[in-house]
């Protein structure tokens, strides 16, 4: 008996430790919800107090969640550095997926000098801070003039205007029903494909996509606010040469998914022209490559290769778009490139029954 347990005993000690998984990332909501404080800060300076602790300094610039805090005053914030770094490498890093979303939102606290917006607890009379976003880039810039400078200066202004915009509005929903939450994300999100663009503000599209896909189901089927929004989300699609920031891009089967068949029907002669004009020039690529004539330039050579790349996949992205506007449902396949554009065509012709 002894010597079956002491065998028990070497094959326990043997068998090597679980890891144990990380827990799922809550979302930005129920983050921003258990945060005591929401502030922009003007970073000060740092120190390490402990091997395992940093201690970030900072002028609070704006509070948009936090009682006993003020613009103007001096902060101090802990920062557990081996804690911060392990959840940047993880859930943490990218929200919503890095392939699905794109484009990261949290991050390191920036150099003195930058600016950001931090969500800080409070713990035994310190401020702890859990995570950093909407970072200022500031520095390794240089101009030609006074103009160029001043130019730029109102650029950054305005981004962090509409950041501030985006981060008043999410401390907002975060104590909203779900049903005013879907709303809101929903109008974030159309936001993005504005003409003017949404500055840095277009760093959180990972996170707001992926508390979106939290409510979603609580999205009222008939809403003045969400209907706006999509229309105009279409309006900023029909500009010339159509969506142009990450996010849009990033975004646009989200958009297609959302909008009524008579959006659908006014978006789709844009659509149907991108398609036809990516086709060209896949057939012109196609026809350029079968030349059985050798090429004398390398340069003509070097772009010819870049083309192979960017063609058909711009082509691909035509085509995902055509279909799933004509139906988000169940976007038709199989069809040849002159039926798909005959489908398109009849649809925006068709009388909705």
């Amino acid at each position: 008996m002894r010597i079956a347990l002491a065998c028990l005993l070497a094959l326990a000690a043997s068998v090597p430790a679980v890891a144990e998984e990380p827990p799922a990332w809550r979302g930005l909501r129920a983050d921003i919800k258990s945060s005591d404080a929401v502030l922009r800060v003007r970073i000060g300076g740092r120190k390490a107090t402990t091997p395992k602790e940093t201690q970030i300094s900072g002028v609070v610039e704006r509070v948009f969640k936090g009682e006993g805090t003020k613009p103007g005053e001096e902060i101090s914030l802990q920062q557990d550095t081996a804690a911060w770094q392990d959840r940047l490498a993880g859930e943490l890093d990218c929200p919503g997926g890095l392939t699905a979303d794109g484009i990261r939102f949290f991050g390191n606290v920036p150099a003195a000098g930058s600016s950001c917006v931090v969500l800080a607890r409070r713990v035994e009379e310190k401020w702890v801070l859990d995570e950093c976003c909407l970072v200022e880039p500031t520095g390794g810039l240089s101009f030609t003039s006074a103009e160029q400078a001043k130019a730029y200066g109102e650029e950054r202004r305005r981004a962090a205007a509409l950041a501030d915009a985006l981060v008043e509005r999410l401390v907002a929903i975060a104590g909203a029903s779900d049903a005013d939450a879907a709303v809101e994300y929903t109008v974030a999100l159309c936001g993005y494909f504005v003409p003017e663009g949404t500055g840095d503000a277009e760093l959180a599209v990972g996170a707001v996509l992926d508390d979106w896909r939290r409510v979603a189901k609580a999205l009222p089927a008939e809403n003045v606010k969400v209907t706006e929004a999509l229309a105009k989300a279409v309006d900023g699609w029909l500009v010339e040469d159509g969506p142009t920031t990450n996010a849009a891009r990033n975004l646009e089967h989200w958009l297609l998914g959302r909008l009524p068949e008579s959006e659908r029907k006014r978006l789709m002669p844009r659509l149907v022209a991108d398609y036809k004009t990516a086709r060209r020039k896949a057939e012109d690529l196609q026809k350029r490559l079968r030349d059985p004539k050798k090429h004398e330039g390398k340069g003509e050579l070097d772009t010819e290769a870049r083309e192979m790349m960017t063609v058909p996949a711009a082509l691909a992205a035509s085509h995902e778009r055509l279909v799933r506007a004509l139906d988000p449902a169940n976007p038709p396949q199989d069809l040849s490139a002159d039926e798909l554009v005959e489908m398109a065509e009849k649809f925006v012709g068709s009388e909705k029954k």
